[in-house]
């Protein structure tokens, strides 16, 4: 299966310069989901009053599988807790020996594997959250 990058622009940047520098016509199918939209999608996401703190990072579950490679359908019992997800917002970084922050590997937009039973789950606006430290995170995904 072939991997999509998502390409993150700054927030003061206009649609039409993005498309400019990575080669993007005006015409954009409207099935086919662009970085900005992704972007936007993140935003209001991140418009909830919940910040993480030191090296701890914001995830929204992806939703869990509804069917087997084989085509079966699951009851919602027999569905398993998602271990995917995208980072909606991460902490400043926690202090090292030298009282100087450390930048963590994620970004918001990234989309993460983690521990099944690792984090938090909260529910903030009717939104449901998982709260991770950063060492719970196993890799992100390109």
């Amino acid at each position: 299966m072939a991997s999509r990058r998502v390409y993150l622009a700054p927030a003061n940047i206009t649609k039409d310069k993005y498309e400019r520098w990575f080669g993007k016509s005006n015409k954009v199918k409207s099935a086919e989901r662009s970085p900005l939209n992704e972007i936007r999608e993140v935003k209001t996401i991140m418009a909830i009053k919940l910040r993480p703190l030191a090296d701890r990072v914001i995830v929204k579950q992806s939703d869990a599988e509804e069917k087997t490679a084989s085509g079966i359908l699951l009851p919602d019992s027999a569905k398993e807790k998602p271990t995917k997800g995208k980072v909606i917002s991460v902490g400043p970084g926690k202090f090292d020996d030298n009282g100087k922050r450390m930048e963590l590997g994620v970004r918001a937009g990234d989309t993460v594997y983690y521990g099944k039973y690792s984090g938090t789950d909260v529910e903030v606006d009717g939104q449901k959250f998982v709260i991770l430290r950063e060492t719970d995170i196993l890799g992100v995904l390109e």
